[in-house]
């Protein structure tokens, strides 16, 4: 029941941040049935900055310098999908090149571990810092940008949103692929650089790890600037994604049998199959719960815009 787990996990993790407290990973993941489940909540990676002590297993303990920050030590554990960047140049950066007592400034997932000191994997962690200069801060974009005159207006996580000059230099990370303002799309990951006044002047694009975007507007549908014909639907404040529509832009195949109701293909190979009226798909990996059950309205088959953004790896622009 792997999304079961995945909803569960972000429900635990909310709970956790609002409560100050912090929650191992593997704890976080129990079974929840689908008539508790609940549109996942998108959470602000957890960011700290400080002095570092390099663990043997690679790992960095960071001891904040923020008295006020509720986390005052934890340890980041650095993956192959962290991106360690240099502050000065902005490119990846050697993880072995940090030193013990260097500041570094990172932002982590929230689930972490229940140990003293906590520990939870980097997203991103900037080093290099020069003294006296402002470490780059990291942004997820989370709706389309908009541009009047000659600023671009880019809405982040979190609520606020950035005012970035159409001067601004963009540059991106550990790929010679040019990036321009079509790049910075919902899902998009950067980290951007200010003077002092806040004005940004450099922004660096992460690759995008996603398929798209799906974005709901009232009942218009668009995938990833696409507006659709069809019409989404909210039930029991649950919005819903015509599933067809949806996979076809895409690019997957969509069918129809008696036997397994919709089914989301990818070059002939079945993904994704749910039926009528009920609370879970089918995947290669078993059995996932839906947050709400799939629906049929007009022979329209409808599912949860937050599952089939999961399902097809598209970010939802709620």
């Amino acid at each position: 029941m792997k999304k079961t787990f995945l909803h569960c996990a972000l429900a635990l993790a909310l709970c956790v941040s609002m409560s100050g407290g912090v929650v191992m990973a593997e704890e976080a993941v129990m079974p929840i049935s689908a008539d508790i489940a609940a549109e996942p909540a998108v959470l602000m990676p957890v960011q700290i900055s400080g002095p570092v002590t390099v663990l043997e297993n690679g790992g960095l303990y960071i001891k904040s310098d923020n008295e006020e920050s509720i986390h005052s030590e934890v340890i980041a554990k650095i993956s192959e999908e962290t991106a360690v960047v240099d502050a000065e140049t902005g490119f990846a950066m050697n993880p072995a090149d940090i030193t013990d007592g260097s500041v570094v400034y990172a932002w982590l997932g929230n689930a972490m571990t229940m140990s003293i000191p906590p520990q939870s994997t980097a997203k991103v962690i900037v080093a290099n810092v020069a003294e006296g200069t402002k470490a780059p801060a990291y942004y997820e974009i989370t709706g389309t940008a908009k541009t009047e005159e000659n600023t671009v207006t880019l809405p982040v996580l979190g609520g606020t949103e950035l005012e970035i000059s159409a001067d601004t230099q963009l540059m991106p990370f550990m790929t010679r692929n040019i990036v321009t303002w079509d790049s910075l799309m919902p899902g998009s990951e950067i980290l951007a650089w200010s003077d002092d006044e806040g004005n940004i002047n450099k922004v660096l694009v992460f690759a995008y790890k996603y398929n798209g975007y799906l974005d709901i507007d009232g009942n218009k549908v668009n995938v990833s600037g696409m507006d659709l014909s069809a019409e989404s639907n909210t039930t029991d404040e649950i919005v819903y994604a015509p599933l067809r529509a949806v996979a076809e832009a895409v690019g997957y195949e969509v069918s129809w049998t008696a036997e397994k109701g919709a089914i989301i293909s990818y070059n002939g190979e079945e993904m994704i199959s749910v039926l009528p009226d009920s609370d879970y798909a089918t995947t290669s990996e078993g059995e996932t719960y839906l947050i709400g059950k799939c629906i049929f309205d007009n022979d329209t088959a409808y599912i949860p815009a937050s599952d089939i953004a999961f399902f097809l790896n598209l970010y939802y622009a709620k």
